[in-house]
Order: C-alpha cells, then sequence, then structure tokens
C-alpha cells in the first residue's frame, strides 16, 4: 500500500474513514514492513552464512585437489605397470616360440608357467588401474560438485539493506 492507494480509496468515499479503517491501513504497513525487514535480515544473515560456509570448504577443495593430483601419479605409475606386465608377457610369449624344437617337456612347462605367471600379473595390474580409474573419476565428480557448491555459496550477495539503514537511521 502507498499514498497513492490511500488518497483513490479517499476520494471513493462518501462517508469519512473510522479507527478501524485506519488500523487496517497501519497493519498493512506494519505487514509490509515486518515482511521487508525479515527479507532482509534472513538475507544477511544467509550471505554470512554463505561466506562463512565457503571458506570452509575452499579447505576442503584445495585437500580434494591434492588427492587428485595423487590420484592422477598414482594412476600414471599403474599405467605403467600394465604397460611393463604387457610386455612382460609377450617377452614369456616370445621366450617359449624361440625354445628350440627339441627342448624338454620341462623347459615347455617353465615357459607355460612363465606366460600364465605373467598373464594373472597383467590382469590384476589392469584390475588395478581400473578400480584407480573409478575412484579417481568418483573423486574428480566430488571435486567438481564441491566446486559447484562454493560458486553458489560465493554468489550469494547481500540483499538491498535500505530497511536496515532507515531504522538505524531513525534509531539515531
Amino acid at each position: 500500500m502507498n499514498v497513492q492507494d490511500i488518497l483513490q480509496e479517499m476520494q471513493k468515499r462518501t462517508t469519512p474513514i473510522s479507527a478501524a479503517e485506519t488500523r487496517k491501513i497501519l497493519d498493512g504497513i506494519r505487514a509490509e514492513a515486518e515482511t521487508q525487514f525479515n527479507a532482509v535480515l534472513v538475507g544477511v544473515l544467509m550471505h554470512h552464512k554463505a561466506q562463512t560456509m565457503a571458506k570452509e570448504l575452499e579447505v576442503t577443495i584445495a585437500d580434494a585437489e591434492a588427492t587428485a593430483q595423487t590420484m592422477n601419479k598414482r594412476f600414471s605409475k599403474l599405467q605403467q605397470q600394465v604397460d611393463d606386465a604387457d610386455f612382460a608377457v609377450r617377452k614369456a610369449k616370445a621366450d617359449k616360440i624361440m625354445l628350440p624344437s627339441n627342448a624338454s617337456q620341462p623347459d615347455h612347462a617353465q615357459a607355460d608357467r612363465a606366460i600364465h605367471d605373467a598373464e594373472r600379473a597383467l590382469q590384476t595390474a589392469k584390475s588395478n588401474l581400473q578400480t584407480a580409474r573409478t575412484v579417481a573419476e568418483q573423486r574428480q565428480r566430488e571435486l567438481d560438485d564441491l566446486k559447484a557448491v562454493h560458486r553458489a555459496l560465493v554468489g550469494v550477495g547481500l540483499p538491498d539493506v535500505t530497511t536496515i539503514r532507515v531504522l538505524l537511521d531513525a534509531a539515531k
């Protein structure tokens, strides 16, 4: 409600305004003032809380980024292990192929065992690599989510505090 609304109401009337109608106008002003005041207070408190949480998240994000770097190094190391294990399988198979045609049965069995062991090591390395990849992807998603929440928290601005300024000016 504003002054223009009150003027229009008075112009329509043919009888004097009653005390109850005046109270109704004052109650409307009060309700509007309370709504504005509460909105400003909630906005200021929300801004403060969001900024505090954003600062706390920054530490967590820094830790998560360090963990992601460690995961990347581990992933690279595991990838090298897969490459090495793959090379070992190829070498073991080549060694068996290179056995002389008159090689003994124990030599063939030993070559087969070496191939089997190398293939098992390759499977283990691949499994470790896949597990590391899955964990790294999960941590990266978590980091991205933390950053998104951080951006949202940092984006919470202060509301228009004119209502509070009017209150402080009136109190002076």
